[in-house]
């Protein structure tokens, strides 16, 4: 008779779980090769992207934190701005929005520029960090 810790966790390493690292380790894989993108072109493939993650994220259930540890990076942040800048190139003046102040107490008429290439990068630090030690 084996013990069950001879075995992988069925929800950790399943079908559901495999399909976001998958889909998250393409979005990253993506994001290193945008040097010869078109803008119009980055625009509806990361949107692709993001939306695939978005998907098998949805699929999976929730789950308990496993390590009481932070997860170790693995994006410096030299690749995190040179990705930064590389997509700020690619949307140009499409690149800033506007969105509400993060302080607790705010006037909802308080709004503050934002950069659209600082989420993706942020995004991309989390996932490459979370395929990497996955």
């Amino acid at each position: 008779m084996q013990n069950n810790e001879d075995h992988p966790d069925p929800q950790l390493y399943g079908e559901n779980m495999l399909a976001v690292v998958a889909s998250a380790n393409d979005l990253c894989s993506y994001a290193e090769r945008l040097g010869e993108e078109e803008p119009k072109a980055f625009i509806g493939n990361i949107l692709l992207h993001l939306s695939e993650v978005y998907r098998n994220m949805l699929r999976m259930p929730l789950l308990e934190p496993r390590l009481n540890d932070p997860v170790e990076q693995h994006v410096s942040e030299s690749d995190w701005s040179a990705l930064y800048q590389e997509i700020a190139r690619l949307l140009g003046p499409y690149n800033e929005y506007l969105r509400p102040v993060e302080e607790e107490d705010f006037d909802r008429s308080d709004l503050v520029p934002h950069t659209i290439s600082e989420d993706l990068a942020d995004l991309y630090q989390e996932l490459r960090d979370f395929t990497v030690n996955f």
